[in-house]
């Protein structure tokens, strides 16, 4: 063995025999109320907010250390009427020793949350309860995030409150699993209510050596159900972490337009069964859903819509083009009930509804507008029709 490689191996012992001594030291010395003081004076001046520990915090140190905790409590801001920003029942992380001592890579084998409670809110003024007095520091590279095995979270609530927009919010997660490693893809799945309707939504990603590698885009395909909407985001994201999207493929479909609005907060008029296709991309606040290709009851549609949400009432605009409109498609745009020759049964009170309005004289239909849906969006809406025609429903009982 050459000198050079001895001072190697022996510097490496060193620093390794210096690591365990002091770990050592560390489990000898460890106290559960001084840990507990530690952490919550560290968040409370990295915040501002005061966190609390009311349970048990325990440390067991082996090769795969767990670090577990119960009844957390962080404070919410000043303004809001909820104490109380996040709850959470119990909480466990696991670190895998033998990678940070000899890899220096943080390892997490299992993280497990269970009943965590989340808040989060805008007042009036527009300012936000995570805007903290100072923002803790988080992975800013895509290099820094950690590699979490298994992430697993059991009976969670988050509601989201924008008192500006007028915007709630409200899903419940009854079990989330995630998994995966360095090589392996990264797969999530999670079941619950969002907006009183069943949700459901799968989650493939590349691994996590994908992940913090910013050599190449970060390939997801996530598959959404939330009641009768159904939508499936495929394709590749430049920055991850900031939920930067490039190159984006967006598939939506679902019995009526009109009911994306509790979902999206987009407003978009009744229509009959749809399902769209194009390329999604944000830019800033800009989302652009171009190249749409797909069919609203019997009517073919194309073109592109264009959200900006930076405004304080949301912009939409779109350019639509129509091979062959059929005009009951489309008539939930002026405020009629939308029929389609592609829709074979209506209920009694659609039938009776489209009945009346095709018998009468008005250009627009004696119907009272959601103001809550009316003053959500602006919009400058430009469809071109090359054919146009107008079909009938049947009617079923």
């Amino acid at each position: 063995m050459t000198t050079r490689k001895r001072r190697v191996l022996i510097g490496v012992g060193s620093v390794f025999g210096i690591a365990v001594i002091a770990l050592a030291i560390f489990i000898a010395r460890f106290d559960q109320d001084k840990a507990k003081k530690y952490i919550i004076a560290g968040v409370s001046k990295a915040t501002g907010r005061q966190l609390r520990i009311d349970g048990d915090l325990q440390l067991n140190i082996g090769w795969t250390s767990s670090l577990n905790a119960s009844q957390i409590q962080f404070e919410n801001a000043g303004w809001s009427k909820n104490p109380q920003m996040a709850e959470i029942g119990s909480f466990e992380l696991q670190i895998d020793l033998w990678q940070l001592l000899t890899k220096f890579r943080l390892v997490l084998p299992t993280v497990t949350i269970s009943q965590p409670k989340i808040i989060l809110e805008k007042n009036a003024a527009g300012v936000a309860n995570w805007n903290f007095r100072a923002a803790p520091e988080g992975p800013r590279k895509r290099a820094e995030f950690p590699v979490i095995e298994k992430l697993v979270v059991k009976d969670g609530t988050l509601s989201f409150d924008d008192q500006q927009t007028k915007t709630q919010i409200d899903l419940k997660v009854s079990e989330a699993e995630g998994a995966g490693f360095l090589q392996q893809p990264v797969k999530l799945r999670a079941e619950g209510t969002y907006q009183k309707l069943p949700l459901t939504i799968t989650l493939d990603g590349g691994s996590y050596e994908n992940l913090r590698s910013s050599k190449m885009p970060y390939p997801l395909r996530i598959n959404l159900s939330a009641g009768k909407t159904k939508a499936i985001i495929d394709g590749n994201l430049i920055e991850p972490l900031e939920m930067k999207g490039e190159d984006v493929s967006l598939d939506v479909q679902g019995d009526d337009m009109a009911n994306l609005f509790p979902l999206i907060r987009l407003v978009f008029p009744k229509t009959p069964p749809y399902h769209l296709k194009g390329r999604l991309k944000r830019e800033g606040d800009v989302w652009n859903f171009a190249n749409i290709s797909g069919r609203v009851g019997g009517t073919d549609l194309a073109g592109d819509i264009r959200v900006d949400t930076a405004p304080k009432i949301a912009f939409m605009k779109a350019d639509l083009v129509s091979n062959s409109l059929d005009f009951n498609d489309l008539a939930g745009f002026i405020g009629g009930n939308p029929g389609s020759a592609q829709v074979k049964t209506v209920s009694v009170q659609q039938s009776k509804q489209t009945s009346a309005e095709q018998n009468s004289d008005r250009i627009f239909p004696d119907q009272p507008y959601d103001l809550e849906r009316l003053r959500a969006m602006d919009a400058d809406v430009r469809l071109r029709a090359k054919k146009f025609s107008r079909s009938s429903c049947r009617l079923t009982t």
